[in-house]
């Protein structure tokens, strides 16, 4: 399950640095100041990068998860601003244009933004933190004696 989170978030940070676009589409957007936009657009390719790396190492999964659920709910949170505002512009997630249906592209991200955040529900509560050699010798001692008396 681990894999489809981690494919978008390559995905997006990968083609915000070749495609580029995404600071012109911040500005546009009018959520930051001029100064921070740099930091905001360097910081978001970041995280995506971040998430992927997570979400790939099984000891590193769950804080992969919670990382991506964040980042979804951020974009939601994003995409329904814009719909409720009713400032759509035309979609740059994944560094293109997605759509000149502007509505159209925010309902669809919204939607797979709501996925992945249910995904990174999901795959959190499932990835467990790994046992120390310690929990495990403890747990084995504790079945010794309990088998034995």
């Amino acid at each position: 399950m681990w894999a489809v989170p981690t494919a978008i978030m390559v995905l997006a940070a990968g083609a915000k640095v070749l495609r580029g676009g995404f600071e012109p589409w911040l500005a546009s957007t009018g959520m930051f100041p001029a100064w921070a936009i740099p930091a905001v657009a360097r910081a978001m390719i970041g995280l995506e990068v971040l998430t992927a790396i997570l979400l790939v190492w099984p000891r590193l999964r769950r804080s992969g998860w919670i990382v991506a659920g964040g980042l979804a709910a951020a974009f939601t949170t994003i995409h329904v601003a814009g719909i409720l505002l009713g400032d759509v512009k035309p979609c740059r997630c994944f560094g293109v244009l997605l759509s000149h249906d502007a509505l159209g592209s925010h309902l669809g991200m919204t939607a797979l933004c709501v996925t992945l955040a249910a995904m990174a529900f999901v795959g959190a509560r499932r990835a467990r933190a790994p046992r120390t050699v310690f929990q495990g010798e403890a747990e084995c001692a504790s079945r010794t004696s309990v088998a034995s008396g």
